[in-house]
């Protein structure tokens, strides 16, 4: 196929069984995989021996560009129809359109979020080590960004944090 874009979920708005998964898109066979990790020593293989599949366009018009995990939890799926890009007539008008997918899990609820409204450098360490455990990669950078700003402050509670780490996503950012 042709891979167009890879997403770690690990939203709350999931059921377990498609917590700490990737998500892959593949805009030439009109599918959305899913990649459940496995460790084999070293090597990470997708649990089974092989990806699942998690939506297939069959006829449609489903050809994923771009994924990505929003704020609410929901997986947001950017696409195009037949043509890869705009197209255009000889006039310069747009003859296709792109596509905005939102997947929820059924009967689940959406993730409320309850963001400090302050700057960074005003928020404790409690709620950085929040937003750094994101699925949000922009709250996960700025998260960092603050703590190494901090200095040798952050160390004690990324030391605490990696002892009993909320999230993959957690451990890996304090890790670094």
């Amino acid at each position: 196929g042709s891979y167009t874009r890879i997403v770690f979920a690990d939203t709350p708005h999931f059921p377990q069984s498609h917590r700490g998964v990737w998500f892959i898109a593949d805009w030439m066979r009109k599918a959305l995989y899913l990649y459940r990790p496995e460790w084999r020593g070293a090597l990470n293989v997708p649990k089974g021996g092989r990806y699942e599949e998690f939506v297939i366009g069959g006829k449609s018009l489903f050809r994923p560009t771009d994924i990505a995990m929003g704020p609410d939890g929901a997986l947001w799926v950017l696409g195009w129809g037949r043509d890869y890009g705009g197209t255009f007539d000889e006039n310069g008008c747009q003859t296709n359109e792109g596509r905005v997918y939102r997947i929820v899990a059924k009967d689940r609820p959406l993730v409320q979020w309850k963001r400090p409204d302050k700057p960074h450098a005003q928020w404790s360490s409690d709620e950085l080590l929040n937003d750094l455990g994101s699925w949000i990669p922009a709250w996960q950078i700025n998260a960092r960004d603050e703590l190494v700003r901090r200095g040798k402050a952050s160390v004690e509670p990324l030391m605490q944090a990696l002892k009993k780490p909320a999230s993959v996503a957690q451990e890996t950012w304090a890790a670094w």
